[in-house]
């Protein structure tokens, strides 16, 4: 990819210089000119053909960078999404307690859409802005080497300008992507409960609130945009700098350089700042974007629940046993031992638990709330695992099978029921 940038800013110059030849009717860059056979027709079709010739490679290798950007970039951000997916599927349920809603949503919308939309190009448009500038400023210098007085004390001076911008404006979108979040989960929040907030005439305060959260996110959106100004104005001024210098100095040297040369120094003296602009913004809107990178990374690498079945890459952790298809065909429960917690930094909720349930039997647990009723059937299930003991169903640990096996073989009916679109059956099932 980089080579095919490298030719296509090589293809361009020479299509610049082509014009500044063409424009003066310069002939001795004509291959095999005769000034008693040739006409002015003739000059002008060799010039447009170079320059139609170089421009339709020009056009040709830019499609297919196009196309080879865009399939590496659906490649990756698939990729990413289908790992992001099967964690946040495989997540345990003491995840989603300590993750709000938002942010979870905020994965899958904003930083999804900005993998899927800019990263790739960002990446692109970055190599593309430092060869451009580069050959701005090599051509420049040597058309006109008197430039370098002015280029090299602004150097300093642009290194500090973009080091202040990056540091700015890279916080300052991160924090405009944490004020975006409550407003997803606020609002997810408030249609989920929108009866219990009629109830208790709470619309007037979640109005309020909502539009409290869209000012932060605003406010935050703004400082992104005045930073972003404050660089656009200063490179502005670089720019009229640098051009103002080069006009002065072919003023006083008028016959130093033809038009043509004239013509092209300019065009590209105005460039360099434009483009040093534009490389800026990539640079800094990269560093930003890879933020969103960095959180999808992140949240596929959280912790899974154990094998799903034999498939399961964790399936290599632990052998894990494959019961009769008729399990459970009695029905007996054992817990040795249990103790249990919902996470590795709370107390125990279960310490010390063992009970036998023989097959068949019916048994009913009680107890005040908190006590650990609905402790023992995520264990059961093993949405939370053990910390020590063991659960056997039908004399099989239930920690040696796979979930697939384990929760397609017992049912329960929830305390709080959930219904899907669908029919009873689908429901049921």
């Amino acid at each position: 990819m980089i080579c095919s940038y490298i030719v296509t800013q090589l293809a361009g110059l020479i299509q610049n210089f082509t014009m500044s030849r063409w424009t003066v009717q310069d002939t001795d860059w004509v291959a095999g000119y005769d000034e008693q056979t040739w006409d002015d027709m003739d000059v002008l079709v060799y010039f447009l053909s170079i320059y139609s010739t170089v421009a339709l490679i020009n056009t040709a290798i830019g499609n297919v960078v196009g196309i080879v950007i865009c399939r590496i970039g659906l490649r990756i951000a698939r990729k990413l999404h289908e790992q992001l997916l099967s964690h946040i599927m495989r997540a345990p349920v003491r995840w989603f307690d300590v993750t709000p809603v938002g942010r979870i949503v905020n994965l899958f919308t904003s930083d999804m859409a900005s993998i899927d939309q800019s990263t790739i190009y960002q990446w692109a448009a970055m190599v593309q802005y430092i060869l451009i500038t580069a050959t701005a400023v090599s051509v420049t210098s040597m058309v006109t080497p008197a430039i370098l007085l002015v280029v090299i004390p602004v150097g300093p001076i642009f290194l500090r300008m973009q080091r202040e911008y990056r540091a700015s404006a890279r916080e300052l979108k991160r924090l405009n992507s944490i004020a975006r979040s409550p407003i997803f989960q606020h609002f997810g929040e408030t249609l989920s409960t929108l009866t219990t907030v009629r109830a208790y005439k709470a619309e007037r305060r979640l109005i309020e609130k909502n539009h409290s959260n869209n000012d932060d996110w605003g406010r935050a959106m703004l400082a992104v945009q005045m930073c972003w100004r404050w660089l656009s104005m200063r490179l502005t001024g670089m720019s009229l700098l640098v051009q103002s210098f080069v006009v002065t100095w072919v003023c006083i040297h008028p016959h130093a350089m033809d038009a043509g040369l004239t013509a092209m120094c300019m065009n590209y003296s105005g460039q360099v700042t434009i483009y040093l602009q534009h490389l800026i913004n990539c640079f800094t809107q990269l560093e930003i974007e890879m933020n969103s990178i960095e959180r999808v990374k992140h949240y596929s690498e959280i912790d899974t629940e154990a094998a799903f079945d034999d498939a399961d890459p964790k399936a290599k952790e632990t052998q894990l046993v494959a019961p009769p298809k008729s399990w459970p065909s009695s029905g007996k429960i054992e817990f040795s031992c249990c103790n249990a917690r919902y996470r590795a930094e709370l107390p125990l909720v279960l310490t010390d638990v063992s009970f036998v349930v023989e097959a068949r039997q019916k048994i009913g647990v009680c107890g005040r709330t908190g006590s650990g009723k609905s402790t023992l059937m995520q264990l059961l299930f093993r949405i939370i695992e053990l910390d020590s003991g063991s659960i056997k169903i039908d004399g099989i640990d239930i920690s040696t099978i796979g979930l697939r096996q384990l929760r397609t073989g017992i049912a329960i009916l929830p305390q709080d029921p959930t219904l899907f679109a669908g029919t009873v059956r689908d429901n049921i099932e």
